[in-house]
């Protein structure tokens, strides 16, 4: 997976990436699956932070998250939530298609 975290009118601290680094883990389990992500922070105001992710799955499905918070670390943790929610929706529909439809004991992360 590559990744990618980038500041638009923001610096992105150490602090910060040592933060989404360890919230990565909530995605892990769809890692061989994942080609590209990147995590954009974009400081709208003094108050509210823009946050978004751009997944880009290897059998050509891009997926875009997207939130905005007062505060960062928050707003973080809810993008991810959100991210992973994506990624067992996208990751679900792979394998039930591939087992033919409506397959009751597919399993689910």
């Amino acid at each position: 997976m590559n990744f990618e975290l980038k500041g638009a009118g923001f610096h992105v601290s150490d602090h910060n990436r040592a933060f989404i680094d360890t919230m990565l883990h909530r995605i892990e389990k769809f890692e061989e699956h994942i080609e590209d992500l990147t995590i954009t922070i974009h400081k709208e105001t003094e108050h509210l932070h823009s946050l978004t992710a751009d997944v880009h799955f290897h059998w050509k499905i891009k997926c875009h998250v997207s939130h905005s918070s007062r505060e960062l670390y928050p707003g973080l943790e809810h993008l991810f939530e959100e991210l992973e929610k994506k990624c067992r929706r996208e990751h679900s529909k792979r394998v039930d298609h591939h087992r033919g439809g409506n397959d009751k004991h597919t399993p689910h992360f």
